[in-house]
């Protein structure tokens, strides 16, 4: 995550982000790239405490990329009621093997664009209009694409891009479920991968968690080469209080 300026805390632990504008999304306070020893759990649960006191936020959120803290915190943050998932790093190392789909039309559409709006609406997976409006409130901040494909003149997949750190990556990738298997997504992919501007960033990147479309990312030319993992504990309030992501 890039954070927006006058957001984040640094701590012995990782960065903390915390950003009042949004106390219910997860992505806008968490503690990013969590690490720690194993003897230091117990202190770095109790900084987390302090970090979301008086945040406002019924959850709490840690991000690790060091797989050896993943290794000895996963485990206590499990049997502490946390949950936990990881998701798969891809570089674009080689050539694609798969084709785009001259039946999907894409275009890139302004961020503040009401039709542009009502289309993202209708491709926010499963409803999470949430993540949508904290997504729209920094697209402006960090540049890049918003994309929607058309099939028919109707919307059936959105992605995007940007680049932080001279390192591109992709918006999320979905694609209403009628339109599935027909090249949406493959074809926005594509598209993405031969703008010039991501072409002359040093790499390009997308996420997929273990149980997402790992194979089609591969044949688009992406290599699993690191993991992440995103850890989440429910606090009293939150809704549902199971689950988290």
């Amino acid at each position: 995550m890039h954070a927006a300026p006058g957001t984040t805390t640094d701590t012995r632990f990782g960065r903390f982000v915390h950003d009042s504008r949004f106390p219910t999304r997860h992505d806008a306070h968490q503690l990013l790239d969590a690490r720690c020893t194993p003897d230091e759990v117990p202190t770095l649960l109790g900084v987390l405490d302090e970090l979301y006191e008086g945040a406002g936020c019924a959850f709490q959120k840690m991000t690790l990329h060091d797989a050896s803290t993943a290794q000895h915190l996963i485990p206590q943050l499990v049997g502490r009621g946390w949950s936990c998932r990881r998701e798969n790093l891809m570089p674009l190392r080689h050539a694609p093997v798969r084709f785009r789909s001259e039946e999907v039309d894409v275009r890139v559409v302004p961020y503040d664009d009401p039709e542009a709006h009502r289309a993202r609406v209708a491709l926010a997976n499963h409803g999470h209009l949430r993540a949508l409006r904290y997504r729209q409130a920094q697209d402006q901040r960090i540049g890049g694409e918003v994309l929607i494909g058309y099939l028919g003149g109707e919307p059936a997949g959105t992605t995007g891009w940007f680049v932080v750190d001279g390192v591109a990556r992709f918006r999320p990738v979905s694609t209403i479920e009628r339109f599935r298997l027909r090249g949406v997504a493959t074809t926005l992919i594509l598209h993405v991968q031969d703008h010039p501007a991501v072409r002359a960033a040093d790499a390009l990147v997308i996420f997929c968690g273990d149980d997402g479309p790992i194979r089609l990312y591969e044949q688009l030319g992406f290599e699993r080469e690191h993991a992440q993992w995103s850890c989440f504990r429910a606090l009293p309030g939150y809704p549902g209080r199971a689950g988290g992501f």
